[in-house]
């Protein structure tokens, strides 16, 4: 099928010991003119899996896909289609993109609670590092509605043929316009594997509109991305990840409160 040929995948590590048994393969996506994944720390990703791939994007404009990718955003979700094309049809499977990394402070006992609750639970994606709106508290958090970020995903069997199933042309952001329309996206209660936030084409794309962008909504789009890669100093250092994680509890706190007080009070004034 067209795109076929503007990859190049490459076995790149197996382990006998990974730190999610229970997935089978990582794919890493990067492009062939990227030295992100040369520069990062490479041995920490191979340990993740029993065997870990790299996937070689040549870019949409090679001229090799179909006329839908016509941007960083769209080439991002055609090169996920294409990984989960080429993944196994049944397992585990997680998808890294080549900018992934550990956060400081993720230990073993982290990852095998994250592989314990794989095994035992029904799930579309599992996250190593997202934030957004969640239903409970506990060390594995379920989100309701939108999953920011998607550097580090375990996907299920039938979150990949979702995803094969997608029109790139119908999406832009395989985070805001694919996962966070499966049902079931978890994630672990501290960041486990994160990115830096640092100026790319893709980041220029950033927003929830599928086609074009209102001008208010660039205009958030930039402030955002400020805050968080010069404010946090997330294009330098990861520590902003934490920050970014309790903010996320506090207004989720605050979001489950209120109706509970609005009820509370209603009740109270009934009995009065």
């Amino acid at each position: 099928s067209m795109g076929d040929d503007a990859y190049e995948v490459r076995l790149w590590a197996t382990c006998d010991d990974p730190l999610l048994p229970c997935v089978e393969e990582a794919y890493i996506l990067t492009m062939h003119d990227s030295d992100r994944l040369r520069r990062q720390a490479a041995h920490d990703l191979q340990r993740l899996a029993r065997r870990t791939y790299v996937q070689i994007n040549f870019g949409y404009k090679s001229g090799l896909k179909e006329e839908a990718v016509d941007g960083p955003s769209r080439d991002i979700v055609h090169a996920y289609k294409h990984a989960c094309g080429e993944s196994l049809k049944e397992g585990n499977v997680l998808i890294l993109e080549d900018d992934a990394t550990f956060m400081p402070g993720a230990t073993p006992e982290h990852f095998a609670e994250v592989d314990a609750f794989l095994r035992a639970t029904a799930f579309d994606t599992y996250s190593l590092g997202s934030f957004g709106p969640f239903l409970t508290l506990g060390r594995h958090r379920r989100f309701m509605c939108l999953v920011g970020h998607a550097q580090a995903v375990v996907y299920s069997p039938l979150a990949r043929e979702r995803i094969r199933a997608v029109e790139v042309a119908a999406v832009k952001h395989i985070d805001a316009h694919v996962i966070s329309k499966m049902a079931r996206n978890f994630t672990y209660r501290r960041p486990l594997v994160v990115q830096h936030i640092v100026p790319t084409d893709n980041i220029e794309e950033w927003g929830c509109n599928r086609h074009r962008h209102t001008r208010c909504e660039r205009w958030w789009v930039r402030v955002w991305v400020r805050i968080i890669s010069r404010g946090l100093r997330l294009d330098r250092e990861l520590w902003g990840w934490h920050v970014l994680y309790a903010i996320n509890v506090a207004t989720c706190v605050f979001l489950w409160s209120v109706p509970v007080l609005c009820l509370v009070a209603i009740a109270a004034g009934a009995l009065a």
